[in-house]
């Protein structure tokens, strides 16, 4: 997106007229003008006062992207549609299929998501984090080989809120867990049957569950610590079977 296409977006999703947004920036109606009509290259002065005005648009001015848990973000379609709860899970921990080695208590544990990997899209911010990754660590970072359906990993999602008014959660890496497997196998056996039993001895009833791409899980587990809403995708059908098998098994 050019930067002209950007500043009219934002201005947009501001709800201010081109004579609004120019008085709150000290920048004339006819340079605003210029620059959403005409793709005029606004100079660097005008991006200043911009970013002055809204510093939470600043990351994705330059680079299109956001970080919710840093306080930037990218303009939204009308006014109101940003809720910080609704933005991203701040992932506060990492762990295996091992339930009690979480850090939080299994009491404050509001529900679980199951996140099943899936051809689903993935953000150019996740591409970045792992083509670093892989640059740092050589062929130890890749993973390409592995298969794209790979498994289900879930998030614990934690009671109430953090400072910063984002939900919290725990990821536990799937590790040979697929939640599909209750369908085809007829029943809810092995891995899948001790985190059933986990669950039913804490008392945890709520769950959810989404598609998400595998190397979406790949960037939290190397160096992202939110997982953000638009990355979660609706759950492919064989998928769903097995969850409402799961959830009438409680």
């Amino acid at each position: 997106m050019e930067i002209f296409e950007k500043i009219a977006k934002l201005r947009a999703s501001l709800g201010l007229t081109r004579e609004r947004f120019g008085e709150a920036v000290d920048i004339s109606v006819n340079t605003i003008r210029a620059i959403e009509t005409k793709g005029v290259t606004p100079k660097s002065d005008v991006l200043e006062k911009i970013v002055a005005r809204w510093p939470c648009y600043a990351l994705w001015l330059l680079t299109e992207e956001d970080a919710p848990l840093a306080g930037q973000f990218s303009p939204v379609e009308k006014i109101g549609d940003l809720e910080y709860e609704n933005v991203a899970y701040e992932i506060i921990d990492v762990i295996d299929r091992n339930l009690d080695q979480t850090i939080v208590k299994a009491e404050s544990i509001e529900k679980v998501i199951f996140l099943q990997t899936c051809d689903v899209p993935t953000s150019d911010k996740v591409e970045r984090i792992l083509n670093t990754t892989v640059y740092h660590l050589g062929k130890i970072g890749r993973r390409e080989n592995q298969d794209v359906e790979f498994g289900t990993s879930v998030l614990l999602v934690i009671k109430g809120l953090s400072r910063g008014g984002f939900k919290r959660g725990v990821l536990v890496k799937s590790g040979y867990f697929d939640i599909r497997e209750i369908e085809s196998k007829e029943g809810i056996y092995g891995v899948i049957n001790d985190f059933k039993i986990w669950f039913e001895k804490n008392g945890i009833k709520e769950f959810e569950i989404n598609s998400v791409n595998v190397k979406t899980l790949w960037a939290i587990e190397s160096e992202l610590n939110e997982l953000k809403i638009s990355d979660l995708y609706s759950a492919p059908e064989e998928a769903m079977k097995s969850f409402n098998v799961w959830c009438e098994s409680f």
